[in-house]
């Protein structure tokens, strides 16, 4: 065979695999978003465009010293409420802790909360009042606010190692923040 037909073959054959190796990484990609990605987003609720943060945003923190005596009987009344326990740790002057509780406000995540969990809003104030309480969970005060520690039913911390995932709450999108909670609902 001269070099001519030879060379177009092998440029067709070679054109031909191209195209089936394409297809066969697309027919891959397709099977991994359906199999992987549908059942992750299927699973949470989706918090609507329209609700959107309402300003003035809340002030959520009373300056009242809460204690351990007052922790566990939080606790208690969540649990024998059937619901789980979310005790967020905070202070009105921090830009944080107040679009962590706008988005909690918001009507979509408000009715998924009150289902589901009970939250207690403890003042840090400047750094001054509550520590010990904070403490209790071996939050150390210095790794900023607000700090949200989920609880099971069984009083179990669940989140332990990401209590202080919301200290940068202005830069996460409310959809972020209702996934977060969903993530931890027993």
């Amino acid at each position: 065979m001269p070099d001519i037909i030879n060379k177009k073959t092998n440029k067709e054959i070679r054109t031909k695999f191209s195209i089936m190796f394409i297809r066969a990484k697309n027919a891959f990609l397709i099977f991994y978003l359906v199999l992987v990605s549908l059942p992750i987003m299927c699973t949470n609720i989706i918090v609507p465009n329209e609700e959107i943060l309402k300003k003035p945003f809340p002030l959520p923190y009373e300056r009242i010293d809460v204690g351990k005596d007052d922790l566990r009987k939080f606790i208690e009344m969540a649990i024998n409420n059937n619901k789980q326990p979310i005790i967020i740790f905070g202070a009105n002057w921090c830009p944080d802790c107040r679009i962590l509780s706008a988005a909690l406000d918001l009507n979509t995540i408000k009715n998924y909360m009150n289902k589901n969990y009970e939250v207690l809003y403890i003042d840090i104030g400047r750094y001054d009042i509550n520590m010990s309480t904070m403490e209790y969970f071996n939050i150390m005060p210095q790794q900023g606010i607000p700090r949200v520690v989920i609880l099971n039913k069984d009083k179990e911390v669940l989140n332990l190692k990401n209590t202080g995932e919301w200290t940068t709450a202005r830069s996460r999108t409310k959809q972020e923040i209702f996934n977060y909670f969903q993530e931890y609902k027993e």
